[in-house]
């Protein structure tokens, strides 16, 4: 999943953001930096079961410690690369874990995304890709699966911009539609669709002799030309969830989720709610940074 263009690492909103050339250079955060700051009680239990999980499995690596070396020990979190030849231990456990999490997510989302758009996908080499693939090409082959558009970047001037995974033709219906490889899925997925679909402004990347054509300039990197255009119609949203097989025994799956157009644009008013957040908490830094240098 390559990274988009417009992306920047600094938005000043504590978070990646996305420049806009045809805006004047404007910077804003991205819908995954607002969306980010929601509770995840998800995740909270996910990092809780894998180190008790790992605790249990080795419980002789804490059983040689004090009460208050066994606490340093487990709440140690891991910053450093490891190398080829380590093996996950009890101090970067939830580490390990969770970059396995994001290579699944990312393997999957570009091999669907070449697949969509007829591009070069790489062979599955590990039995989990292999699970996905299976799962993917059964859902393919039980439903009508056409792509308009994939991994395009939109603009709201609103003050946001974010790029969805695609839109698809699915039976005959067109979705703005999130890839979702993780065990659940949770009310930040369902904002960051909803903000994605109710972008107004599709940042279409042109050649430089289209008129009216707005170059992008980056150091060390192509000037790339853009202009604004309207996404092609959509009447719904939808998640397609992607699981290999599940330590549980859940066997892989690939399914489709369409969200409920009430349901999105409650949670687009939530996710207006984390923007205003969002934007209060930049001009606070920018007024105690303003006032510290004084």
């Amino acid at each position: 999943m390559a990274d988009p263009i417009l992306r920047v690492r600094g938005s000043g909103y504590s978070g990646s953001g996305y420049k806009i050339p045809t805006d004047g250079g404007r910077v804003v955060p991205s819908v995954t930096t607002v969306a980010g700051i929601a509770h995840k009680p998800g995740l909270i239990q996910w990092a809780v079961d894998n180190v008790a999980a790992f605790a249990v499995a080795n419980v002789d690596a804490l059983l040689n410690r004090s009460e208050s070396e066994g606490m340093g020990f487990l709440r140690w979190r891991w910053k450093n690369e490891p190398k080829l030849d380590d093996e996950p231990n009890i101090r970067n456990w939830h580490n390990y874990v969770l970059n396995d999490a994001a290579d699944l997510g990312t393997w999957f989302h570009e091999y669907a995304d070449s697949d969509l758009t007829d591009g070069f996908t790489r062979e599955p080499v590990e039995p989990w890709q292999e699970q996905m693939v299976d799962a993917w090409n059964l859902f393919k082959f039980e439903h009508d699966v056409e792509a308009l558009l994939t991994e395009q970047t939109v603009y709201n001037p609103r003050g946001y911009a974010g790029t969805f995974d695609a839109l698809l033709r699915i039976d005959g219906k067109v979705y703005m539609t999130d890839f979702k490889t993780g065990r659940n899925t949770w009310p930040e997925h369902y904002m960051q669709l909803a903000a994605l679909g109710a972008s107004p402004v599709w940042m279409h990347q042109v050649d430089s002799s289209h008129p009216g054509a707005v170059a992008y300039k980056r150091k060390d990197k192509p000037t790339t030309y853009w202009m604004e255009d309207v996404l092609p119609d959509f009447s719904g949203y939808a998640i397609v969830h992607v699981r290999p097989d599940d330590d549980d025994g859940t066997p892989a799956f690939c399914e489709l989720k369409v969200i409920e157009n009430d349901l999105i644009d409650m949670h687009y008013d939530w996710f207006l709610g984390y923007l205003t957040a969002k934007e209060a908490e930049r001009k606070v830094k920018q007024y105690t940074n303003g006032k510290e240098e004084k």
